[in-house]
């Protein structure tokens, strides 16, 4: 089968990390503990050499995937790993070891047919040509390195007899899955009770005076903000991110590799670490606005989350009535969409203060965009008239269902 490179860049990316700072500076020996690339690549024999010559210092090299176990040990002085590598992150948030270095990649490429059933032929980004893999449900195979070793080498069910050392290619078949429900949706139920007048509905019934619809849509924000908060302390994914530390890093101005030089990412801090702060700390300091008022939306495009809703809305009314005495249902679905929503400046806060318990300010969507499906149930409420309640008042159970179609590509990627 004739075949062409479909995608280009794909980084392995090595970086180095310093362990036990006092005791290298002391001694004549360099404890050099690497994963197999460097090593079985060639790379430390060909540049070794000349460092020892220069410096005067004698390197030990090991060579292994246990290389933070032997640095936890006291066996290495620095670490050569992939930055991905499982070792990497409880080791410096365990606080032992300085701030990795990037110091050198290897570079992929993805191959394919000429006939390109992905369509990935010429994309820029690798991410997205995996995900045009998978939506198209094409088999992919990789070839990366994960070698079948003799008996000499390393005994198994997968080993080949034989006499010499040797290694051979083998090659993998990943196909398309579905997730199940559990790994790509959430599902909780908002509750209001109270006013929901139309967008279109000046209201004098209770004051005399029209009552601006800013004000009751961030009545409604100020209702669900306690709710979503309590979600943020129970829900387990997004209590860990209200627990969790990250710091922000620039990649290196050198970088060829994804996603390239001088770019900002967030990664997981060890605890000394000053800059470091919770994932929820970094939503709100990115959505400040209103008179520098820090807000939380959940659902968010850059998360690349959408939800659903499904309402079930109870009134004083005759059931199956679209137009009521408080307005019609669909101009009261869009105040309650508005109260759904981040506000954007400090004229939609209608008056109100931001309060201490305020900041973050929760909410449910950052643009009414994201809402990607709709039903309204209506009914009529049968709880009796309280002397404190308008006979327009309403009740409303809000079934939210958040769903992230790139959890299949993502993995266990951040809300």
């Amino acid at each position: 089968m004739s075949q062409k490179i479909i995608r280009g860049i794909l980084a392995g990316l090595l970086w180095l990390a310093f362990v036990n700072a006092e005791l290298f500076a002391q001694s004549s020996t360099v404890r050099l503990a690497v994963v197999n690339t460097p090593e079985d690549s060639g790379l430390l024999g060909q540049i070794l050499p000349d460092f020892e010559r220069q410096t005067g210092l004698r390197v030990e090299v090991y060579s292994g995937e246990d290389v933070y176990d032997r640095a936890r040990n006291g066996q290495a002085d620095l670490v050569i790993s992939h930055y991905g590598h499982a070792g990497l992150e409880p080791f410096m948030a365990d606080g032992l070891g300085l701030w990795p270095r990037f110091v050198f990649g290897n570079q992929n490429v993805i191959i394919g047919p000429s006939s390109d059933p992905a369509h990935v032929f010429g994309l820029a980004d690798a991410v997205e040509g995996f995900r045009q893999i998978a939506q198209s449900r094409a088999p992919f195979v990789s070839n990366n390195g994960n070698y079948l070793l003799d008996a000499h080498t390393r005994k198994g069910d997968n080993a080949p007899s034989g006499g010499a050392e040797s290694r051979l290619p083998r090659t993998q078949v990943f196909k398309y899955y579905e997730p199940e429900e559990s790994e790509w949706k959430m599902e909780f139920r908002l509750v209001y009770k109270g006013r929901l007048p139309a967008e279109k509905c000046e209201d004098r019934s209770i004051t005399g005076t029209p009552i601006g619809r800013a004000k009751d849509k961030h009545w409604l924000r100020k209702q669900f903000h306690p709710q979503l908060r309590e979600l943020w302390n129970r829900h387990p994914d997004l209590l860990e991110q209200s627990r969790r530390r990250f710091k922000v890093i620039t990649t290196p101005s050198h970088q060829i590799s994804y996603p390239g030089p001088n770019v900002e990412q967030i990664i997981v801090a060890y605890p000394n670490d000053k800059n470091a702060k919770t994932w929820l700390e970094h939503l709100a300091d990115n959505h400040v606005r209103c008179n520098g008022n820090r807000f939380v939306p959940l659902v968010r495009e850059e998360g690349g989350f959408t939800c659903a809703l499904e309402i079930l809305f109870l009134r004083r009314d005759e059931p199956g009535g679209v137009i009521t005495s408080g307005g019609d249902i669909d101009n009261r679905i869009k105040v309650l969409f508005d109260g759904l929503t981040m506000p954007a400046e400090v004229k939609q806060l209608g008056g109100y203060p931001i309060e201490a318990d305020e900041d973050p300010f929760f909410c449910l969507l950052e643009n009414d965009k994201l809402v990607t499906g709709v039903s309204v149930t209506t009914d009529r409420l049968l709880v009796p008239l309280e002397s404190e309640e308008h006979i327009n008042d309403v009740e409303l159970i809000i079934h939210v269902t958040v769903v992230n179609p790139s959890a299949i590509f993502a993995g266990g990627r951040l809300v």
